[in-house]
């Protein structure tokens, strides 16, 4: 009886040790993008990050001459900030490479819900409404929380 005591309670330190690993480990987050540039669809990337993590995604043509480039960083707003419930901040660069060189476009704070989606966009002055094929930048982006269960390493 004391050796089935003692494997209960080997069996309960070991579950416990898993769940606090497991609870330990930050949320992921997956978000999936739609880049646009000069009217364009340049690409939809999508990238699976840590919070407070830089990622960055990048796609150039065989001679590196051109091609695009975004950075991300994606936070959990803090609770003095009074975000609603399920806002992630996306802070985004757009970069694009022009003769080898590259060139900011623009960067910007994005603030999202889970699931929906938010736009950047940037357009010329003079335009009076904004749309993916006017725009010098369009950029959406849908932020999804992926908790230590649904990730794998």
């Amino acid at each position: 009886m004391r050796a089935a005591n003692a494997i209960v309670v080997c069996l309960l330190s070991v579950l416990a040790a898993v769940s606090t690993s497991a609870a330990a480990k930050p949320d992921r987050y997956m978000v999936e993008m739609e880049l646009w540039i000069e009217g364009e669809q340049r690409g939809t990337p999508m990238l699976v990050v840590e919070p407070g993590e830089p990622a960055t995604v990048e796609v150039s043509d065989a001679t590196g001459e051109s091609g695009w480039k975004i950075e991300l960083l994606v936070d959990p707003p803090i609770a003095s900030e009074g975000a609603p419930v399920g806002s992630i901040w996306l802070n985004l660069a757009v970069q694009e490479r022009r003769e080898g060189e590259w060139e900011l476009l623009t960067d910007s704070l994005l603030g999202v819900r889970e699931g929906r989606t938010g736009t950047m966009t940037l357009v010329e002055s003079g335009v009076d409404e904004a749309t993916r094929e006017n725009s010098l930048v369009h950029l959406t982006a849908r932020a999804s929380i992926l908790r230590p269960s649904e990730t794998t390493n």
